[in-house]
Formats: C-alpha cells, structure tokens, sequence
C-alpha cells in the first residue's frame, strides 16, 4: 500500500469495504478507514517519501546488506554504472524496539570497490522514518569500522540518503 498497490476485499458486501479505485458495481461510497488513522497517517507518510524519490530508483540497483538480525532487514540502492549508492533502508519487522543493530558497512560490499576508490567514508543523512518526523539524523560510515542503527523502534522503516561527508551539515533537513 505504501508503494502505491491498494488492495480491497475480494468479497465486498458492502460499499464501505472498497478504495476509490474500485469502486464501480458495488456502490458509490469512498473507503471509510474508521478508526485507524494512525495506520493511515504511515502509509501516508511512506507513499509521499516513495513518490519522492521513486523515479531515482528506476534506474538504480538494490543490494541486500546483512544485519544478523533475522527481524531487521537492510538494504541499498546504488547507480548501474558507477556503484555509487544513493539510499540505504532499513525496516524492522520486529514487535520491540532494538537499541542497537548493526548492518553491513557498504565498504564490505561487492560495488565498495568502485564507489570506495579514493574514498574512506560516506555520509547517512536520515531523510525519512515511519515512527517520526524528526529527520535530522545523520551519521558517517567509515570504512572498516562497524556501521550501526540506533533506537530502532519496534516496526520503524527508516530512508537514509547516502551523501558526501563533507556536506552532511549542508544538506537541508528532510530534503529527499
């Protein structure tokens, strides 16, 4: 739903139980979301993050980046030709809040070899979470030294975006 792929009941009896888009036979009431406007109000907020930047990652790649955590999920977008990436995401799937999770560092990744020439960190300015909308976040990752996610809450989604070090205070806050 967040990407844009909504979904209705595939038996509807009534109108109520239907999105916009689906609405042609059954009735003619819009989609009621009752009580669950915090569930609304995320899915909201993913969509908007993804419209932003969905047509940067069509032509861009993904890599898996390991956490060793079997409910935190990672991973990357970079360029096809130059291996540089541009978005790192990262999802916990868990039901507690995880203090510390550590994830792959890029440099330890198969593209590190073109993106990492001359170059011993990045920057990862947090652009987007699903649990606020404080996106001043940033870190740097250096190269040989452990990557780490802090106060991840429980079923938080975070966007980072990967930028030159030297611009991370430059960078406006939330700016995609």
């Amino acid at each position: 739903m967040g990407m844009g792929l909504e979904t209705r009941d595939t038996n509807p009896t009534e109108s109520a139980k239907l999105t916009k888009d689906f609405i042609n036979n059954w009735g003619n009431k819009f989609y009621e979301w009752g009580q669950n406007d915090h569930f609304f109000n995320i899915i909201s907020g993913m969509r908007y993050a993804f419209a932003k930047i969905s047509d940067k990652l069509k032509s861009q790649l993904h890599f898996w980046l390991n956490t060793g955590d079997k409910k935190v999920a990672s991973w990357l977008y970079y360029d096809k030709k130059s291996s540089i990436p541009s978005f790192i995401f990262v999802a916990n799937t868990d039901t507690n809040n995880k203090d510390e999770v550590e994830v792959q560092n890029p440099f330890d990744t198969p593209m590190a070899e073109k993106f990492g020439r001359g170059k011993n960190s990045l920057a990862a300015k947090k652009v987007y979470s699903s649990k606020d909308c404080n996106c001043k976040e940033g870190q740097i990752i250096i190269k040989g030294k452990k990557y780490k996610i802090r106060n991840l809450a429980a079923g938080e989604c975070r966007i980072y975006k990967v930028i030159n070090p030297e611009i991370i205070e430059k960078m406006q806050i939330g700016n995609l």
